[in-house]
C-alpha cells in the first residue's frame, strides 16, 4: 500500500486472510507474515505462578489458543456461499489478558493476574521483504506431508482472487511464487511430448506399412499400453508427476515394435495365398504367425526391461529422480508384448474379414527396395572382404577409445539441467554492517539501480533482506526468452567491489 504502513496492512488483512487460509485442507501452517510485526512480552509472577501450582507451559497452551482461529465450515444461500469463521479469542493485549487459564484445583485465573503484558519492537529486526521497491507482508505457505502442492496453489491464488474486492483501492498485490503454474506447464508440456511421439510413429508405420487400418491396429497398442501402466502405477504407489510422464513419452516409440513385428508376420503368411481364405484358415494361419515370432517378442521385451528395472533399485537422489520414470516405461513396455501377442491378432482377424486383399504396399516401397539391394549387396562384400572386416572393427575400437579419453572428461556434468525460468536472482553480500536498516539503505541503491537499467525487461522485483551483511534481490522477466542475454548484462552491470559482492544466478 502506498498510504497505509505495514501495520495498518496487517491489521486489515489478518482477519480477512487467515480464517480463510485455515480452511486449505492440503496448506500446512499458511502465515501473513509482518516483517515490522511487534512482539507481545509476558512477564509471569513466580510467587503467583508457584502459589497455584501453575508452569509456564499451562501460560503457553492457553495463549496457544486463545491465537488460534479457525474455519466453521459454509452456509449455501440460493446461488451463493457464506464462509463461517471463528475468529481468534484474543485480538490485542487487553483481551489476551483476559485469556483464562486453568489451575490444578479446577479454578480459572485471568492472565493478567499473574503476568504483566507489554508490546514492543522486535529487540532485532532480521528481515526486511519489498517488492518493486515497496515493502510488504508476504502470505506464503507449505503443503502438508502428502498434500497437494498445486490444488493448495490453486486454491490460495483462488481465494486472494474473491476476497480482493473487499481490498482498499490503495492494497495491491503480486504473485511472486505460484507453483501450480510451472506444474501445469511440464505436464502439459510432456503430455504434449506423449502425443507427438504417438504421432511419429504412427507416421512412421505408415510410410512402412501402407495401409491405415493396419497402421491403426499397430497404434492402438500406444495408447492401450500406457493405460494399462496406469494400473500397475496405482498398486507401486507411483504418482503421475513429471517423472513418471516423461517415462511414458519414452515408452510410447517403443511400445509399437512387437506389433509392427506380429503385423510383418502375419502378413507374410498369406502371401501367395488367392481367394477366398475361410475363418478356420485365417485363424489357423495367425496363429501360426504369432507362434513364430512369440519368443523373440517375449525375449525382445525383456531384454527391454533388464536396461530400466535396475534404476527402480537404486537410492538417494538417484531413486528419486529415476526409479518412477523406469518403473512407468516398465509397466508399458511390458504390458506392449501382450497386447501385440494378444489384442493386435484379434483385430487383426477381424479385419481380413471385411477385407478384399492381404497384399498392402507401402508409399515409399521402391526406394525401400532400392536401399535394401544396396545394403543386401554392401553386407555380401563386407562380409566376404576379411582385411575391410577387420579394419573397421579396429577403427571402430579406436574411435570409442579415443572417444573415453578425450571427449568423455570435457563434458559438462549436472544433475539437473538448467530450469527454464523468468527469474533472475541478484545475491548480495556486504562487509561492517551492524543492523538491517543499514542493508536495506543499500538495497534501495541496488534496486533503484536495477530498474533504472534494465526496468523495461521487468515485471517486478521483490527484495529479501535476511541479516545486516546479506540479501537478494528477485527479478522477474517480462519475456523469459531474453534470459541468457539478460543474465549477462547483469553480471556485467553489477561488478563486484571491496565493499560489495554480487552473484547472478
Amino acid at each position: 500500500s502506498d498510504t497505509q504502513d505495514l501495520d495498518s496492512l496487517y491489521k486489515f488483512l489478518e482477519p480477512i486472510l487467515i480464517p480463510r487460509l485455515a480452511s486449505i485442507h492440503d496448506a500446512n501452517r499458511p502465515i501473513l507474515y509482518n516483517p515490522s510485526k511487534k512482539e507481545i512480552q509476558i512477564v509471569l509472577n513466580p510467587e503467583k505462578m508457584a502459589s497455584l501450582q501453575l508452569y509456564p507451559r499451562d501460560v503457553q497452551n492457553a495463549v496457544a489458543s486463545a491465537l488460534t482461529g479457525g474455519s466453521g465450515g459454509s452456509v449455501t444461500m440460493g446461488l451463493g456461499t457464506l464462509d463461517v469463521i471463528m475468529g481468534r479469542q484474543a485480538k490485542g493485549i487487553d483481551d489476551l489478558g483476559k485469556t483464562l487459564i486453568r489451575t490444578p484445583k479446577g479454578s480459572t485465573i485471568a492472565l493478567s493476574e499473574i503476568a504483566q503484558l507489554a508490546a514492543a519492537p522486535p529487540v532485532t529486526q532480521t528481515q526486511v521483504y519489498k517488492t518493486s521497491g515497496a515493502p510488504c507482508l508476504i502470505l506464503f505457505a507449505t503443503p502438508r506431508p502428502g498434500g497437494n502442492v498445486k490444488r493448495m496453489s490453486e486454491e490460495i491464488v483462488q481465494m486472494v482472487k474473491e476476497i480482493e474486492p473487499a481490498f482498499t483501492p490503495d492494497i495491491k498485490y503480486k504473485v511472486l511464487v505460484d507453483p501450480s503454474l510451472f506444474i501445469r506447464s511440464a505436464v502439459n508440456n510432456v503430455m504434449q511430448e506423449v502425443v507427438l511421439a504417438a504421432f511419429l510413429a504412427v507416421l512412421v508405420l505408415f510410410l512402412f506399412v501402407g495401409n491405415l487400418k493396419n497402421v491403426i491396429t499397430a497404434a492402438i497398442e500406444i495408447p492401450l499400453s500406457i493405460v494399462l501402466a496406469f494400473i500397475l502405477m496405482r498398486i507401486a504407489g507411483i504418482n503421475l508427476n513429471l517423472v513418471s510422464l516423461g517415462g511414458l513419452a519414452l515408452s510410447a516409440g517403443m511400445n509399437v515394435d512387437a506389433s509392427v513385428v506380429v503385423m510383418e508376420n502375419i502378413f507374410r503368411q498369406f502371401e501367395g495365398i488367392k481367394g477366398p481364405i475361410s475363418l478356420d484358415m485365417r485363424l489357423e494361419l495367425i496363429k501360426k504367425a504369432v507362434g513364430e515370432v512369440r519368443l523373440p517378442i517375449i525375449a525382445s521385451t525383456i531384454a527391454s526391461l533388464v536396461v530400466f528395472l535396475p534404476l527402480a533399485f537404486t537410492s538417494g537422489l538417484s531413486h528419486g529422480l529415476l526409479s518412477d520414470l523406469a518403473l512407468a516405461v516398465a509397466f508399458s513396455h511390458g504390458f506392449s508384448a501382450l497386447v501385440a501377442l494378444i489384442l493386435v491378432p484379434t483385430v487383426r482377424l477381424q479385419l481380413m474379414s471385411s477385407e478384399s486383399s492381404t497384399v498392402f504396399k507401402s508409399p515409399i516401397e521402391h526406394w525401400l527396395k532400392k536401399i535394401e539391394a544396396n545394403y543386401k549387396r554392401a553386407l555380401i562384400k563386407f562380409m566376404d572382404h576379411r582385411r575391410l572386416k577387420y579394419g573397421v572393427y579396429l577403427g571402430l575400437t579406436l574411435a570409442l577409445a579415443t572417444l573415453i579419453v578425450m571427449v568423455l572428461p570435457n563434458l559438462p556434468r549436472e544433475i539437473i539441467g538448467r530450469p527454464d525460468t523468468d527469474r533472475l536472482v541478484i545475491n548480495v553480500r556486504t562487509q561492517g554492517n551492524k543492523s538491517v536498516k543499514q542493508m536495506e539503505s543499500q538495497m534501495e541503491e541496488v534496486d533503484a539501480n536495477l530498474t533504472g537499467k534494465f526496468g523495461d525487461h521487468l515485471k517486478h522485483t521483490f527484495t529479501t533482506i535476511y541479516e545486516p551483511n546479506g540479501a537478494s534481490i528477485v527479478a522477474r522477466l517480462q519475456d523469459k526468452k531474453e534470459m541468457l542475454s539478460l543474465w549477462k548484462q547483469f553480471e556485467a552491470h553489477f561488478k563486484n567491489t571491496p565493499f560489495i559482492q554480487y552473484s547472478v544466478v
